[in-house]
């Protein structure tokens, strides 16, 4: 079990080196070092001993609210993946071929997202909406033919 999703009411707890959940009045007992992720979707109770717990075994929590916004996370510290990712980030910069295909993939996600909107619209009655619609399809599929611009000298 690497992610353990909690969405009803609960109360955790540590219990001899174990996680304990109560929901409705049972409590049921989780290794916690088969952990990766603990998320929080419900309303939830917990203390101290339990984020030391989870410390000590790299388990990441995070918590949301009733509507399913982040609210907040707790990060073992030994777990700070932060400075890796920053790592990996800067040497997609470098990599011109690499940074161009996540440009790309940015950018179509976004002509997606756009597309979908529209075409909730034009569901809805707005034929306006057609020809913009046609052409952000055809353009869409120019996305894997752009190139880089070119560069600039400082």
């Amino acid at each position: 079990m690497e992610t353990l999703f909690i969405s009803r009411d609960a109360k955790l707890k540590q219990r001899e080196n174990t996680l304990a959940i109560t929901v409705a009045g049972r409590t049921k007992p989780f290794p916690i070092e088969k952990l990766k992720h603990l998320v929080l979707l419900g309303e939830s109770s917990l203390n101290t001993k339990l984020l030391t717990l989870c410390g000590k075994n790299g388990v990441r929590l995070s918590v949301f609210d009733y509507y399913g916004y982040f609210k907040g996370a707790f990060e073992p510290i030994d777990q700070n993946p932060s400075g890796r990712v920053k790592l990996e980030q800067a040497k997609l910069i470098l990599d011109d071929e690499q940074r161009m295909a996540i440009a790309r993939e940015v950018v179509r996600g976004a002509a997606h997202n756009m597309r979908g909107v529209l075409a909730y619209y034009e569901y809805r009655g707005n034929k306006n909406l057609s020809p913009p619609l046609k052409e952000m399809k055809r353009l869409i599929y120019r996305i894997d033919s752009a190139n880089p611009p070119c560069a600039v000298p400082a």
